[in-house]
């Protein structure tokens, strides 16, 4: 596949969704085929990060450059007239190093004590970047109803908002697959900031969560997204933090009250804010990255095998996902036929297993500390020592790509990688649960036993598909060592591993019993598409008041 550039480094996920409730699931549901349509994206070869906290940096290649209008479109071209200049930024230039003490932060990770002398007197403390309001917002989980909030204090430029991490996951065509949520789009993302009107060139918001006595460390996999949307959205990072930890754990640990829902101490949104995303003059889609991108970068791996591209891939799935083995991806279907609804054959399975070729396994859970001390991220020289050993990430590497099932717990990873680390960072947004279905199913070489004689639902793609992924130097997958066979019945639970397993080239075919038939809108794909970046430039074209078509590449 030839349609774009390079990559620095990519995580997965493997250890969440349909494993124990430790490691956090992510959320699943079914969609219509897509169309195809749209425009071939360029990829980018991001820079070193070095120490001490990065403001951005200039080394790397970001994947657009500037736009024009040609005449009319059916997307919102301009006529003839000249887009505004906009710069783009580099997966470097979106980098934001944390100190070593997360104290002496005042954006990225901030601690309950900073969060406490910014609401007791914002206008003295606030930091000197900062002219306009302090803005928190609550990430609530669907289904969950908020029990306390960090009280607003509006007269003091305070001011606290509740609002549904569903805010931050929409349903959109990539213009190849519309498989679960992806990040909103530009109009989505104007109507949130016209919803609480915010102007993020002024206003400093800060990314927070409650505990409850059922919260698991899944919980931020919410402020992940809610991270993820304003960064990619060109939030400056200067003007963007996270509470590490719970409200709850730093209201105890830092002394702060926390006020009753019920007393309605929260902001109400006041529907009338006028920010628009064009108005910051960024380009910060580098952020994220597609199917095709990836293909690229491991296509580039192919024919010079001995050349270190500096990429490191990193899976932040853990289990039986990491591994590739049977049954360990949902495909958040019950349409297959051995579905029972009861373990082993509670989930049915993308048509493959495995992972991303040369992916490493960074499962997001380890970064985060214990229910009791609020689920915070781990000190950062822990956090380095653990994510450089299992990544790779060392002088060579340049850049970071993360990945899961669906780009919910690699949105953790993400945050470990670009704002605690400062590596240069793109994510994977549809991840495994778009990789495992573009498939073309195996050749006669490959049926192997009676579950695989037949495949329709694992012949999704045809052979000779751009997308198809389930190839030798695009995909890979374990095999357990013979004494550690009784450690995993397909579809089940991972037990514990007494020897070291092998890594196999290809992919890990899935029983045709344990794979959604293909019928009507399954799977939400288009084996016909010409681009599965449809979403990035589309969000592009939208910053610079244009259409698709007249996007310069």
């Amino acid at each position: 596949m030839s349609l774009g550039g390079t990559l620095a480094s990519t995580v997965s996920c493997t250890d969440g969704s349909d494993a124990d409730s430790s490691n956090g699931g992510e959320p699943s549901s079914s969609g219509g085929r897509s169309s195809s349509g749209g425009r071939n994206g360029s990829g980018g070869k991001g820079g070193s990060s070095s120490g001490g906290r990065s403001s951005g940096g200039s080394a790397g290649e970001a994947s657009s450059g500037g736009s024009k209008s040609s005449g009319g479109s059916n997307t919102g071209g301009t006529g003839g007239t000249v887009a505004p200049a906009i710069h783009v930024n580099t997966p470097e230039d979106l980098t934001d190093e944390s100190e070593v003490d997360y104290a002496d932060n005042e954006h990225g990770i901030i601690t309950g004590n900073r969060l406490k002398r910014w609401a007791s007197d914002w206008k003295k403390n606030r930091p000197a970047a900062i002219e306009g309001r302090l803005i928190i917002f609550q990430v609530v989980p669907s289904n969950v109803q908020s029990a306390f909030n960090f009280p607003a204090n509006e007269k003091e430029g305070v001011y606290s908002y509740l609002v549904g991490a569903d805010t931050f996951n929409v349903k959109r065509d990539n213009g190849y697959s519309a498989f679960e949520t992806d990040i909103p789009n530009g109009q989505q993302a104007d109507a949130f900031f016209k919803r609480f009107a915010v102007d993020p060139r002024k206003d400093l918001i800060v990314l927070t969560f409650e505990q409850q006595g059922s919260t698991t460390n899944s919980i931020v996999h919410s402020i992940g997204r809610a991270w993820l949307f304003l960064k990619y959205w060109g939030i400056d990072q200067q003007h963007l933090a996270i509470l590490n930890g719970s409200l709850n754990f730093n209201a105890n640990a830092y002394g702060f009250p926390l006020s009753p829902v019920a007393s309605h101490t929260f902001s109400d949104p006041p529907q009338n804010g006028g920010f628009s995303v064009k108005d910051l003059g960024v380009d910060s889609t580098s952020i994220a990255i597609s199917l095709e991108e990836i293909v690229d970068v491991l296509e580039a791996r192919r024919d010079d095998p001995g050349e270190d591209d500096g990429v490191r891939i990193v899976d932040a799935r853990g289990g039986a996902e990491a591994l590739g083995l049977k049954k360990a991806t949902n495909a958040g279907q019950n349409t297959c036929t051995s579905y029972t609804g009861t373990a082993p054959n509670a989930r049915c399975s993308t048509p493959f297993e495995g992972r991303i070729k040369g992916a490493q396994s960074v499962p997001w859970s380890q970064f985060l500390d214990t229910a009791q001390n609020g689920f915070r991220f781990l000190p950062k020289l822990t956090i380095k020592s653990i994510f450089d050993q299992q990544s790779g990430w060392n002088e060579a590497s340049s850049l970071t790509i993360q990945y899961c099932r669906t780009n919910q717990r690699s949105t953790v990873t993400g945050i470990v990688a670009n704002t605690i680390l400062g590596y240069p960072t793109r994510l994977y947004e549809a991840s495994f649960i778009e990789w495992g279905y573009s498939s073309a199913g195996p050749g006669q070489e490959g049926l192997g036993g009676a579950g695989n004689q037949g495949t329709p639902n694992k012949a999704i793609l045809s052979e000779n598909s751009a997308f198809r992924t389930d190839l030798p130097y695009l995909t890979e997958h374990a095999v357990l060592h013979q004494d550690d066979a009784a450690a995993y019945e397909p579809g089940g639970t991972l037990g514990a591993l007494t020897q070291p397993v092998t890594w196999v080239d290809g992919p890990n075919y899935n029983d045709e019993a344990d794979v959604p038939p293909v019928e009507g809108t399954w799977p939400p794909l288009d084996p016909d598409a010409t681009t599965s970046r449809l979403t990035i430039d589309e969000d592009r074209a939208y910053l610079r008041g244009v259409s698709v078509d007249e996007l310069e590449d």
